[in-house]
């Protein structure tokens, strides 16, 4: 029915009472023969619903993949937020679908965009122990050293949460651990509370910790093997 309207001279952009429109219903649903026919009919990709989101921020949300990637690749605006300031890169890694992220990179998306309590997606990973979403964020350029909304840095929030790994990627990527936070607060000084007043996370830390630095380590040694075959 859709189809045929469309073909028929529907407008693909006209509201119902609810004030949404096709294409945020078709992204809701992850119907993605109509999204597509809408999108080729002429239908407004970037349409906000007020308190809602934008057909690309809803098909994320919603775990519709494909649907999301037809958005992105046909020119919805990647820095679009919704009302809380979540921007759809933030989802796409939350998602973990870093194909669509890395699309939305070269498309312009803002890497350092903050939402409304003034985190960014790489505050969302350290906060949510996320080490892949980290990784992904790094690798493409991220500021390890922004503060995030409560006046942390990244590796004081991982000290904080006893995320050793996190930590120890942001250790391992040019992270200034002289910063303070806006309590004045050093990491040096963290860990030295950690050591007296939480010797269990403290522990736990340290050996998460030690285990990501040996990975690396036998990582590094597997490169200068593979190098010094080449050379023979």
């Amino acid at each position: 029915m859709v189809k045929f309207l469309l073909e028929n001279g529907a407008d693909p952009n006209k509201k119902d009472n609810a004030k949404t429109v096709p294409i945020i219903e078709a992204a809701k649903n992850g119907n993605y023969e109509i999204a597509e026919l809408l999108v080729n009919k002429g239908a407004n990709i970037d349409y906000f619903v007020t308190n809602m989101k934008t057909a690309l921020n809803m098909a994320l949300m919603q775990r519709h993949e494909d649907v999301a990637r037809l958005f992105v690749e046909h020119g919805a605006d990647v820095n679009l937020a919704i009302s809380n300031g979540e921007t759809p890169l933030m989802t796409a890694i939350a998602r973990k679908y870093y194909d669509i992220a890395e699309e939305m990179l070269k498309r312009g998306a803002n890497i350092e965009a903050k939402d409304k309590d003034g985190d960014n997606a790489l505050a969302f990973c350290t906060l949510n122990n996320d080490e892949e979403g980290l990784t992904f964020l790094i690798k493409h350029g991220a500021n390890v050293n922004a503060k995030v909304s409560n006046g942390d840095t990244p590796l004081l929030i991982a000290y904080k949460k006893g995320f050793g790994r996190i930590a120890g990627l942001l250790l391992m990527n040019d992270t200034d651990i002289d910063i303070e936070n806006d309590q004045g607060h050093s990491i040096i000084l963290y860990q030295l509370y950690m050591k007296k007043k939480l010797p269990a996370t403290w522990k736990k830390f340290s050996k998460e910790l030690d285990s990501l630095r040996s990975q690396d380590s036998d990582d590094d040694d597997d490169d200068d093997e593979e190098d010094d075959s080449d050379d023979e």
